[in-house]
């Protein structure tokens, strides 16, 4: 049995020797450029107050179609360091989160001042999370933009309308009953006698005009819902006036984040490709250009999207194509159908932590 202070530091050799061993293996990996790039990133820009790698390293603390943008960005930057290329076989996973953990917390000048090949290995580490990580991110800021920010509002918005209207509504519908006590009160036809329809449009007029009577009719089926499909319609149409907040940043969503998807759901990433060509177009389009979706444009959505009173006939609404792809798109990244691929072949967050960064609802059925 050896002494205690001798074990201790025959292990200590054994790991460094180990530990050296794979610092090696990594840098040795790198090519000169790749090498060059990544020690870049410890330096701190002319004008600027931290390093690259502090900045692309640092995560999103709110959600906007301009901080999306941001995000996307951020992600191409990272993946075109190119460091998803470089094998790390045999070295295990384990070890490489420990290279990326230290190279995530610790300062650009203490990364700096590394030795090599240790530097070149924990960058490579770091870089290769941050792959992971900044796609994670941009789908949390997705999440939180599509299901807090523009639903909630959009619902919220709808529901302050439902108010606004319910005076109306009362009046109506108040105007309507007086009818419809008249109507019931009329003494049923017997043979002796019967009752004529002019006998009772009169006895209902003595108590409401029937041109009082036709606004009211005409205003609760402007404001009632005719399937229970529709029950949402109130809040899309809102959604849809706010199109321009995701108009900027569909396309290169699916441009910069490679997705993956079950076979239920490369029909979701269909839509949103098609979506995202639309985004971009300034031309028109008709029901045929869509026709490979219909199946996913569901309740409400389907007046939005095909009978918009305000375009031509044979016309599709393109901003409520575009909102029910992405809303679409959320719900299967909920339900786990669709999911992006790790840029270095690791594993992303599950569903289940896209679901907002502040603890967000899931995103609502198409």
């Amino acid at each position: 049995m050896l002494p205690g202070p001798l074990l201790v530091r025959l292990v200590g050799e054994v790991r460094r020797a180990e530990n050296e061993r794979l610092h090696a293996l990594l840098a040795g990996r790198l090519p000169d450029g790749m090498r060059q790039a990544l020690a870049g990133l410890l330096t701190v820009p002319e004008g600027a107050r931290r390093s690259e790698l502090e900045r692309l390293r640092t995560p999103p603390v709110k959600a906007s179609s301009r901080v999306m943008v941001e995000e996307l960005r951020r992600v191409a930057e990272i993946a075109g360091l190119g460091v998803g290329a470089v094998a790390t076989d045999p070295v295990p996973a384990v070890k490489l989160a420990a290279l990326a953990r230290y190279g995530l917390a610790a300062k650009a000048p203490t990364l700096r001042d590394l030795a090599e090949p240790r530097k070149g290995a924990t960058l490579l580490a770091t870089v290769r999370h941050l792959e992971t990580s900044s796609v994670d991110d941009a789908l949390d800021v997705l999440d939180l933009l599509i299901t807090s920010h523009l639903l909630a509002r959009a619902e919220r918005a709808g529901k302050a309308e439902q108010l606004r209207t319910f005076p109306k509504l009362r009046k109506a519908a108040r105007t309507m009953a007086s009818a419809m006590e008249v109507l019931m009160t009329t003494p049923e036809a017997t043979e002796e006698r019967l009752v004529s329809l002019v006998e009772a449009w009169k006895a209902i007029e003595e108590v409401v005009p029937r041109e009082k009577l036709a606004a009211a009719v005409e205003t609760v089926a402007a404001f009632v819902p005719v399937t229970d499909d529709d029950a949402a319609a109130e809040w899309r149409a809102e959604l849809v006036k706010r199109y321009r907040t995701v108009q900027g940043f569909i396309e290169p969503l699916l441009t910069t984040i490679r997705f993956r998807a079950l076979e239920a759901g490369t029909r979701v990433l269909a839509m949103v490709g098609a979506a995202a060509v639309m985004a971009k177009s300034r031309r028109r389009y008709g029901p045929d250009d869509i026709t490979a979706h219909e199946h996913l444009i569901t309740g409400s959505w389907r007046p939005l999207v095909y009978r918009n009173p305000d375009l031509p006939d044979g016309q599709i609404d393109k901003a409520a194509f575009v909102l029910c792809a992405l809303s679409t798109c959320t719900r299967h990244y909920a339900v786990g159908t669709c999911s992006p691929k790790g840029r270095s072949g690791g594993a992303t967050r599950g569903p289940a932590s896209w679901t907002g960064m502040r603890g967000s609802r899931p995103g609502p059925a198409c």
